[in-house]
């Protein structure tokens, strides 16, 4: 080739010879970098911090990963093939309440995902005899065939009744979780986003890091994105879990194949007290870095479809501004929001 000619005429250049080792593998290239260090070494705090820094990018980076699989076409067909949609559709037009023509079908939804598919488990019954008297004992790693649906951990429960051991892998894989239909908040968010994606609903996946997993819906009928959380059948009651179940909430990140947003605002109305406990990373890093890996997925859209996003986007600002505790009113008073309904197990 022209590119292969080009290099056989020119001369050859030596390359330099590599640094000879210095005694403990430091090459005496770096020898006067590897020197100062010694002398200044990172104090406990900086190592802390670029601890948290590398720990948060890495959850960010694999749940935004994640949210992708709800793209795939075959699992997306799996769970058609799942969900009753005629009677679900029937039943937002026979009981719509208040809520518009799409909003009714996903309110429909959850409330069969969390009423008639999916079962909750605190201790795996027996899977020798049946009995649910069970006692956690103890983890082992996942198996091939575990390990190729995403389970990093497989929990194991003892039988009281014929002393066998069943295995609980917790799997992450939204297909799989449409064949064994259980598990706890982890399992059923999960399972739930992907079924809203395969509907043909717009839903993000949000993780809180104080240990719970929901989902949100964007409401064509209102503007606006819905809490919905499946193992509560809860519909847009965002301060359930700070007001409701008292949760110490610190953040709170939504990932969609288009977005990737911190909606720790929405879901509390103490943003001073939040706020001291957001000690994992510096605000401001953790603000760029989620900028950053949303402009890389908005690269991938198509400009018309940005322009909807940003609009949208200016919109929901107003549902993140920070804010603190103001006194309920009478009527909020009244209408105490629930307490937890499911296990405290995640």
């Amino acid at each position: 080739t022209v590119h292969g000619a080009a290099e056989a005429a020119a001369a050859p250049v030596a390359s330099p010879a590599p640094a000879r080792p210095a005694p403990g593998g430091i090459t005496l290239g770096n020898l006067g970098a590897a020197l100062a260090a010694a002398k200044n070494p990172k104090s406990a705090a900086e190592v802390e911090r670029e601890q948290g820094m590398h720990d948060m990018q890495s959850r960010l980076a694999g749940s935004a990963k994640h949210v992708l699989t709800y793209e795939d076409r075959s699992i997306q067909a799996q769970a058609l093939q799942t969900i009753p949609v005629e009677e679900i559709r029937r039943m937002a037009v026979e009981k719509p309440g208040t809520l518009g023509p799409r909003d009714a079908v996903a309110r429909q939804l959850l409330s069969w995902f969390k009423h008639r598919f999916f079962k909750w488990v605190n201790n795996e019954a027996c899977a020798a005899c049946g009995s649910t008297s069970t006692a956690n004992a103890g983890a082992a790693r996942p198996n091939p065939q575990e390990a190729q649906y995403g389970a990093g951990v497989v929990e194991l429960y003892k039988c009281n009744q014929c002393q066998a051991t069943t295995r609980f892998p917790r799997y992450n894989h939204p297909g799989k979780l449409l064949e064994t239909r259980k598990g706890r908040c982890g399992e059923w968010a999960n399972c739930f986003t992907a079924c809203c994606v395969a509907m043909g609903f717009e839903a993000r996946h949000v993780v809180d890091w104080t240990d719970h997993v929901w989902t949100e819906f964007y409401s064509e009928d209102q503007g606006r994105w819905i809490h919905m959380d499946c193992c509560e059948d809860c519909w847009d009651v965002p301060l359930l879990y700070s007001e409701g179940w008292n949760k110490k909430l610190t953040y709170c990140i939504a990932f969609s194949k288009e977005e990737v947003v911190d909606v720790t605002c929405r879901y509390s109305r103490q943003w001073e007290q939040c706020k001291a406990r957001r000690t994992k990373c510096p605000e401001l890093w953790l603000a760029q870095t989620i900028m950053a890996m949303q402009q890389q997925r908005e690269s991938m859209i198509a400009p018309t479809r940005r322009v909807i996003l940003a609009a949208r986007r200016l919109r929901e600002a107003t549902d993140l501004v920070q804010q603190n505790y103001v006194a309920p009113t009478t009527w909020e008073a009244a209408a105490a929001l629930p307490g937890r309904t499911t296990g405290s197990l995640e």
